[in-house]
């Protein structure tokens, strides 16, 4: 319900009431637990980060040798993930990164520190692709991470500002346009 809360509407829109509302318990239960919102969105942003990385992750290993079914199977779980929430964002770290007038600087570092380890992991899956020969060795694989890292997220956090409808998703067409350009 945090993550969903920060996709939505980043650290503002995080509220132990409407967590406590969901949940069925007390504010005060919320608060025994996560001693202010700070500590509630850094504990949520930590899990949020660590399974979104195991995710992508195991698509690197999933197709270890072709980096662009990598970029087609990352469209399909933005689809369904939206599909399944539209009322929320995408990314819990664009939002943070996007309303940043009240976010803490912890918040703000782990959405950056999350980025940086994003593009490791495209970087290893280019890489992975470039030895097998699905991707040409003549562009750096760092610099194609960093572009589809940083290009991906500035897209998906405009869309998320922008639309509100995932099939008119700006991201969707940058993936897609992405794993064509490199098939």
């Amino acid at each position: 319900m945090a993550i969903g809360q920060l996709k939505k509407g980043g650290y503002s829109e995080l509220s132990f009431g409407e967590i406590a509302s969901e949940l069925g318990v007390s504010r005060a239960n919320i608060h025994h637990h996560f001693s202010n919102k700070a500590n509630l969105a850094k504990v949520a942003l930590t899990k949020y980060i660590e399974d979104d990385l195991a995710q992508l992750q195991a698509l690197i290993d999933e197709y270890p040798n072709d980096f662009p079914k990598v970029l087609r199977a990352i469209d399909k779980h933005f689809e369904e993930l939206y599909s399944e929430h539209p009322e929320e964002g995408i990314c819990a770290c664009c939002s943070l990164l996007l309303n940043t007038a009240d976010v803490p600087s912890e918040l703000k570092t782990l959405a950056k520190n999350y980025f940086e380890r994003l593009c490791a992991l495209f970087e290893s899956g280019i890489r992975r692709s470039q030895e097998a020969g699905t991707i040409s060795k003549s562009v750096r694989a760092s610099d194609l991470a960093w572009e589809c890292v940083m290009l991906g997220i500035a897209i998906i956090g405009l869309g998320t500002v922008v639309t509100d409808e995932f099939v008119h998703h700006p991201a969707r067409s940058f993936f897609r346009a992405k794993a064509e350009e490199l098939s």
